[in-house]
């Protein structure tokens, strides 16, 4: 199967779930994750990066000061993060876009990437599917 019709099919995935992700997702995270969307948001500092935003469940998680910039592939989990934001009253700059070509991305959060040391490399290694959540900051 050819990259963009992959693409195009885990897009697909995630458009028909997204209306039950939360629910279904509440329940595992509750059972094995208890606080893991808590304790990774309460890191971040500064300009933020998070790939795969999803349906914003970490949007009301972030602290003062963090500026936010979320990409998900899918536009039916990209409306529900965006509802989200306006009811939370959160400052996110969420946009449309694929984890495996980050141009679109400002060049500034890829900077503190960089030089924070995370992998670029890695997540191209790792491609989408198999990275669900990154999130990647400046130290203030």
């Amino acid at each position: 199967m050819a990259q963009g019709s992959e693409t195009a099919r885990v897009n697909a995935i995630w458009d028909r779930v997204a209306r039950v992700y939360d629910k279904r997702i509440s329940f595992f995270e509750r059972r094995l994750f208890q606080g893991g969307r808590e304790w990774v948001c309460s890191r971040a500092r500064g300009k933020t990066l998070e790939i795969a935003v999803g349906t914003g469940r970490n949007l009301g998680l972030y602290g003062d000061g963090v500026e936010l910039t979320g990409i998900e592939l899918s536009e039916e989990m990209l409306a529900r993060a965006r509802d989200r934001a306006v009811r939370l009253g959160v400052g996110a700059d969420l946009r449309r876009g694929d984890a495996q070509s980050l141009d679109h991305v400002t060049r500034e959060p890829l900077d503190h990437l960089r030089r924070e040391g995370f992998a670029i490399d890695e997540l191209e290694r790792l491609k989408w599917g198999i990275v669900d959540r990154v999130s990647a900051t400046k130290p203030s």
